[in-house]
This record gives structure tokens, C-alpha cells and sequence, in this order.
């Protein structure tokens, strides 16, 4: 933060970073503010490179009444685990005495929503004209990332709309997101005719914000196997249980928040049992 930029802060009624700053900077701007403002930071990781020092500046700085806010139980529990591991290691290393107790801050939870009328559906026949998908096909859709790294490994679905399709199944694969790995989508299309499927795929690539209501719109079944450690919460799965979709979503972290096992969804282990997608077929039809 700037001069110019911390002096504006400090008569501000309420301050709100974007991105991901130290704990203790942030402490510290609190402090400095003459009116005592909200000082808010929207965290997207809770692991960072400098995790240590930053959690141990939170610890050490931390005032009774400041909160973390997380969306999720995991969040909570990842959260509460680096608190915990960063006095342990602390502690060995002779930075902090064994018998002191540290205060943690208390950590809050409150789930992220979406905008229904971001998502407010199209006729199904029109959407899928305007995405080019059969009328009569079970379109089962992935939105996110496009990031075996960062995401997840589709590797799966593929795998499981093969076997689908070899049954007789008239089914269509439709892969929607923000390309951030070129490489990964190139080897996923690679996939796709390897398996004899690429007749059967669909990928709409960075698509723009309107679109989003046609892709769940022309769907009957939502997917994701994201197994990643970010993966905290999940806002498509909100996103497409608000447009009435059937969930088919890996058993981890966040997702276990959001999706209760046969109730609204399915939770699945990392590989799929291609017949959850055609349990998940029952409840749409």
C-alpha cells in the first residue's frame, strides 16, 4: 500500500482488500486507523508460500474481537490446523515459549450464495440451439477451471462418458471455463478422440458471463470431481443446484458442505463409477 493510499485509508468507514495480504499488515493498518474502521481481506488460499510468518504475525497480533470468516467447515478446519501447526513449529524452534497459550481468533462460518437472477433459466431446446447440442442427448456439464493443477483432473468424466456411450446411452459432454492452461485443454481434446468420444464433446472455452444460464439451462446432470487443495467451498455446485440440476461432485473438502450423499446429489470418491451418472440420470428425467 502506498503513501497516499494508507492516508485515504485511515478516515475511511470501512476498508476492503481484494487480495491476499499479510495477516499482519493487516493488523497493523487496524491499528493505525483513527476511527477504529473494518479492516476486511478476501482470502482465496489459506496455504501460502509464507504461511509460517503469516499466521504467526496473526497469532501474535490478533485482538479479541477480530474474526476469520470462512465459507465451510473445511475451510474452518484448515484454517484452526495452520494455526495449530505454526505454534508447534514455533515452538521447536524456540521463537515461542512451550508453556504460553496463544489465542486463536475465532473463526466464523457463512456460506457463500449466488445471484438467482444471474441464473435464471432459458427454455432447454433453445439453449441447446445456441450451443449446438443435440435435443434428445443427457447432457452432463463441468464448469470451472481449466486446471489439472489447480482444479481438477477431468480425466474421469471422459473415461466414464466412454463407457456410458458404448452402452447406447445417447449422452453429451459438455466442458465449459476459463482456459487457464492451454496445454491441459489440448490434451484433454487429445483424450476425447482417443476414447472415440470427441463427437460427444463439447468445450466452450472463457465463455462470457450471459452464457452461464444457457450452459446449466441446456443441461440435465452437473458434475465436478475437483479435488484440489483450494477446493474449500465450491460456488458451481451452489450455482447449479439453484438452477434445479442433479449433483454429481467428488466426496472432499467443501463439496461435503454443500452436498448431502443421495439426499440432493451424489459424493463420489476421485475415480467414478459410471453408473452414479446414470443414478443422477433418474433424478432429472
Amino acid at each position: 500500500m502506498s503513501i497516499r493510499q494508507f492516508a485515504e485509508a485511515r478516515d475511511s468507514e470501512f476498508i476492503l482488500f481484494g487480495r491476499n495480504p499479510e495477516f499482519s499488515s493487516l493488523c497493523q493498518l487496524r491499528r493505525a486507523c483513527e476511527q477504529q474502521a473494518p479492516v476486511c481481506c478476501l482470502v482465496h488460499s489459506i496455504l501460502s508460500p509464507n504461511a509460517v510468518a503469516n499466521y504467526l504475525g496473526l497469532l501474535c497480533q490478533a485482538e479479541y474481537y477480530d474474526r476469520i470468516i470462512v465459507t465451510s467447515a473445511a475451510a474452518r478446519t484448515a484454517f484452526l490446523s495452520m494455526c495449530d501447526q505454526t505454534i508447534e513449529l514455533a515452538a521447536e524452534r524456540g521463537l515461542i515459549g512451550t508453556d504460553k497459550v496463544w489465542e486463536r481468533p475465532e473463526v466464523v462460518t457463512i456460506p457463500l450464495g449466488v445471484d438467482d437472477a444471474l441464473l435464471e433459466p432459458v427454455d432447454k431446446g433453445q439453449s441447446r440451439r445456441v450451443l449446438n447440442i443435440p435435443s434428445e442427448a443427457n447432457v452432463v456439464l463441468y464448469l470451472g477451471r481449466l486446471s489439472e493443477d489447480y482444479k481438477a483432473d477431468l480425466e474421469v468424466i471422459f473415461r466414464s462418458i466412454q463407457q456410458i456411450s458404448a452402452s447406447g446411452t445417447d449422452v453429451m459432454l459438455v466442458i465449459a471455463g476459463n482456459q487457464t492452461d492451454n496445454g491441459y485443454v489440448s490434451r484433454l481434446e487429445s483424450l476425447a478422440r482417443e476414447l472415440r468420444i470427441r463427437e460427444q464433446t463439447r468445450f466452450v472455452n472463457n465463455f462470457a458471463p450471459y452464457m452461464k444460464r444457457l450452459l446449466y439451462s441446456a443441461s440435465d446432470i452437473f458434475v465436478s470431481p475437483a479435488d484440489n487443495i483450494q477446493e474449500s467451498y465450491g460456488i458451481s455446485i451452489v450455482e447449479a443446484m439453484a438452477t434445479g440440476l442433479p449433483i454429481v461432485a467428488s466426496n472432499w473438502s467443501g463439496y461435503r458442505d454443500l452436498v448431502h450423499d443421495g439426499v440432493n446429489g451424489f459424493l463420489i470418491d476421485t475415480w467414478v463409477d459410471p453408473a452414479v451418472f446414470k443414478q443422477a440420470s433418474m433424478l432429472a428425467a
